[in-house]
């Protein structure tokens, strides 16, 4: 394996295909055969390692990976022995990664850097002195920060449950964050409240909120302790586990479950990370091989709400694929993005799914409408890396559709160029007149508000209280307000950082409703504000403060629509922090309906 050679290769394919050797060392000569063995010896390690390692479909991977990797790097073409096994992976990857036969799924925590599933199944060592069992852990090595619940299949509650429980709740030298959790749900939430029980072993209380049967926390132990919960109250019921893992701290953040008795779930044999993975696999064998065969599993997969969000991206992108389409092209990878809000993540998994371009131009409206400057400037410079694409972002951006400031980002500005659309300089020059540069002090301002928030000590009561002294004169939630800005229900799906860019840099993602109308009067005198109607002579303007001013139009030199939002830009100066992470709590509690 030192020699970097087709000699060395053959001879490594020859030796493993005639000696017994360790499956290690096995798949260490597998590994170099696949690298350098000649191209006419691919379809010859293919039939070896399909029959040799028939029950190993993660090794088989990653040794087919090793081939394709080879391949491309010769040049090459796939021989058929080598096609038909990427295929035959394919459909066994996605097989094994049917939602139907998967007891446990992961969502990530909202608001969290990484999305990334950390659920793997381990041995871990027990109170009673058990070291053969198996657990459900979210501490793969080195990922002790990545977060997310995991919740069980449904299943009837028995009068007594109970399991062992390890882990941490931040560090030991101080108080519990509350943070990581284990907890029983009702599958259905009861029109009554539940009484309250109690727990035996160690004790634990019966939860009455909404549909909480029980809970409890980590033993702040690295061995794991048994937790009994009495559940008699709910026993024959349909519930289901809901485990979190909310800490992202690069030390003491994990926990730990197994040894449920009765087994009313159990811990399964393949960790429900390596599910996503394997589902995203097989996508990028039906990408990379034009398995159209697959596309109806895919597309299953992809509208499915259970399907890991690390493997969306690549499932949309293998279905465009499938069917080129250069807006779909664009879209897809914000399937797979948890930062954009989930509606409309699942708007463009459904359109995909449904084979529906039709669809692609209104959900680049709504994407561009909603979208953080992040994701805006993501998408933009995908529109934009070829002419059809560039032509359509240049419109979006003439109708205000999409911000024209996007235009002026490195990223997207760059291809826009290398594209070529018609008059691409003029265009550009003409759609930016008068927008400001990026403000590297407001992103700055806006990152630093990001990491300060805390939603558990953010208060949606006293968020509400701020929202009706300083937001209501212009916006409206529920009917109670005035339209003089954007309408406001549903909001928080837009998600932490979308909602911080709306209130700390208003003009930088200006609804063309919402953009200020500038009056140059014949007196010399300049007034700007939202234009509300025209009555007759009379034109009426909403200033900053939501009030109504009236100006006659024979006193009017000339008007002119700016791409700027009449909502004042120092809010951040205007509101204390403390209120301000209130308000973005309140904000962010009207999800979607």
């Amino acid at each position: 394996v030192a020699v970097s050679s087709a000699e060395a290769g053959e001879f490594l394919l020859r030796h493993v295909q005639k000696y017994s050797e360790s499956k290690e060392t096995l798949a260490n000569y597998l590994r170099h055969a696949a690298r350098y063995s000649p191209e006419r010896e691919m379809d010859s390690l293919a039939a070896f390692t399909r029959n040799k390692f028939a029950d190993d479909l993660d090794f088989q991977l990653a040794l087919f990976k090793s081939i394709q990797q080879g391949t491309e790097q010769r040049g090459a073409a796939f021989g058929a022995g080598v096609h038909d096994w990427g295929a035959e992976l394919a459909q066994r990857l996605l097989k094994s990664a049917d939602a139907s036969s998967i007891d446990w799924n992961n969502t990530p925590v909202e608001g969290m850097a990484n999305p990334a599933n950390p659920w793997f199944v381990q041995k871990r060592v027990s109170a009673d002195g058990d070291k053969l069992s198996w657990f459900l852990c979210s501490l793969p090595p080195g990922a002790e920060s990545l977060t997310g619940v995991l919740r069980s299949k449904p299943f009837t509650i028995p009068a007594k449950l109970s399991f062992f429980l390890a882990g941490h709740d931040g560090y030991p030298d101080k108080p519990a964050q509350k943070r990581n959790v284990v907890r029983l749900r009702l599958f259905r939430t009861p029109s009554t409240r539940d009484p309250v029980g109690a727990g035996g072993g160690k004790s634990v209380a019966i939860a009455s909120q909404d549909n909480l049967a029980a809970e409890t926390f980590p033993p702040r132990n690295d061995t794991a302790q048994l937790v009994t919960w009495d559940l008699g109250p709910f026993t024959g019921r349909q519930g289901y586990f809901e485990i979190t893992d909310g800490d992202d701290g690069n030390a003491y953040a994990w926990l730990a479950i197994g040894r449920i008795d009765p087994p009313v779930v159990v811990v399964p044999k393949v960790s429900p990370n390596a599910i996503g993975q394997r589902l995203q696999a097989a996508a990028e064998l039906a990408r990379a091989l034009s398995l159209a065969r697959l596309e109806p599993q895919l597309a299953q997969s992809l509208v499915n709400p259970v399907t890991d969000i690390g493997a969306c991206g690549a499932i949309a992108e293998a279905l465009v694929a499938l069917h080129p389409d250069e807006y779909f092209a664009a879209l897809a990878p914000l399937v797979g993005d948890h930062a954009v809000p989930i509606n409309l993540r699942k708007q463009i998994a459904q359109a995909i799914a449904g084979n529906k371009p039709s669809e692609a131009q209104t959900l680049l409206t709504e994407a561009f409408r909603t979208l953080t400057r992040r994701l805006q400037v993501k998408l933009a410079a995908l529109l934009a890396s070829n002419v059809t694409g560039a032509e359509h972002l240049l419109k979006l951006a003439a109708d205000g559709r999409a911000p024209a400031a996007l235009l002026l980002e490195r990223a997207v500005k760059d291809k826009l160029l290398a594209s070529k659309p018609v008059n691409v300089n003029e265009r550009i020059a003409q759609l930016t007149k008068g927008v400001a540069e990026p403000s590297g002090d407001i992103q700055k301002l806006i990152d630093e508000r990001r990491s300060n928030f805390n939603a558990a000590k953010a208060s949606a009561a006293r968020g509400e209280k701020i929202f009706t002294l300083n937001c209501q004169p212009c916006h409206q939630i529920d009917g109670a307000g005035n339209v003089v800005g954007p309408q406001l229900d549903g909001i928080g799906g837009r998600g932490l950082d979308r909602l911080l860019e709306d209130v700390l840099d208003p003009n930088r993602n200006v609804d063309p409703s919402f953009r200020t109308t500038t009056l140059v009067l014949k007196a010399g005198q300049s007034v700007s504000g939202l234009l509300l109607r025209e009555e007759g002579s009379v034109v009426v303007l909403a200033d900053n403060q939501g009030k109504e001013q009236r100006y006659e139009k024979s006193r009017i030199e000339s008007r002119d629509l700016a791409p700027l939002s009449p909502m004042p830009a120092n809010w951040s100066e205007q509101i204390p922090e403390k209120e301000f992470c209130d308000l973005m709590g309140y904000l962010l509690s009207l999800r979607p309906k």
